[in-house]
């Protein structure tokens, strides 16, 4: 359980990551149950699948003990895989999910059920240059295309949900 709020961690070493991304979340947002679990799920290492609920009945869970972890972690990593992924740290914040996606919720809820794999794999440091926007305001597409010298480890790409936009 963590206590990011007097800077406090006290956890198993099992769920360190998850109360870590907790921690980090709480020094800018204070989601509801479904976005902050969903958020400390998705990005705490491990893979995730679906769980027993669907999203929209989980959306509108207000105490975590009865929110289906799997569901919210698997939702908001499609989202981070399938869309940009710095737009969920607005929805952190507590904007409004349709201007942000340009998709009503109910609908993105309905092609994540569609669409979704059965699992993520967990993350791992990837081995290629981090993606930056091109010049012209693309997603960094050229640098796929072009061979890559420097194979050190990087910051995975959904790590970018937590900058600051950019001036």
């Amino acid at each position: 359980m963590g206590s990011p709020r007097r800077k406090i961690i006290r956890t198993h070493w099992s769920v360190l990551e998850h109360e870590i991304v907790h921690a980090v979340v709480d020094r800018f947002a204070q989601p509801p149950p479904f976005w902050n679990e969903g958020i400390a799920v998705a990005l705490d290492g491990n893979g995730t699948q679906h769980g027993t609920a669907t999203v929209m009945q989980s959306i509108h869970v207000d105490d975590a003990a009865d929110l289906d972890y799997s569901t919210a972690g698997h939702f908001v990593r499609w989202l981070l895989e399938e869309h940009d992924p710095t737009r969920i740290r607005p929805i952190l914040d507590g904007a409004a999910f349709e201007p942000t996606y340009d998709l009503p919720f109910p609908e993105a809820a309905a092609l994540f059920e569609d669409e979704q794999p059965f699992a993520y794999p967990p993350w791992f440091p990837c081995d290629y240059p981090l993606l930056l926007p091109d010049e012209d305001g693309g997603r960094g597409s050229r640098l796929l295309r072009e061979p890559v010298e420097d194979l050190s480890p990087r910051t995975p790409a959904a790590a970018l949900a937590f900058e600051k936009p950019r001036e």
